[in-house]
């Protein structure tokens, strides 16, 4: 019984910091991202982290999800760069990641 009432406890404290942050942080993502599927992906990271990190009883306030949200946004940036989407097969709308259009081309063996 004493578990429910910690996870009870822990529940309310993530429901009070994601009312808390939340407009704030959403505007941040907005602003530094170009895709809105990409902002609710980040914004889904940024808050999962945040429950994950509470639920391990360690303390969280408003300034520590300022700092996951900027290192999302580093993230996406390191990601978008890194890798581009590439057709493996033209006129195909299934999409990969890959560094180059010739490692994509690579893997395509002849038929």
């Amino acid at each position: 019984m004493n578990e429910v009432i910690v996870m009870h406890q822990k529940t309310l404290h993530f429901e009070q910091i994601y009312k808390e942050s939340y407009p704030a942080i959403s505007r941040y993502v907005v602003c530094h991202c170009k895709n809105i599927e990409d902002v609710k992906d980040i914004l889904q990271e940024i808050y999962l982290h945040v429950y994950q990190h509470i639920l391990k009883g360690k303390e969280v306030n408003k300034e520590y999800v300022f700092g996951i949200a900027k290192n999302k946004v580093k993230d996406y940036y390191r990601f978008s760069y890194k890798y581009k989407i590439i057709s493996i097969h033209p006129g195909i709308d299934e999409f990969c990641y890959y560094k180059s259009k010739t490692d994509a081309e690579n893997l395509l063996t002849p038929c």
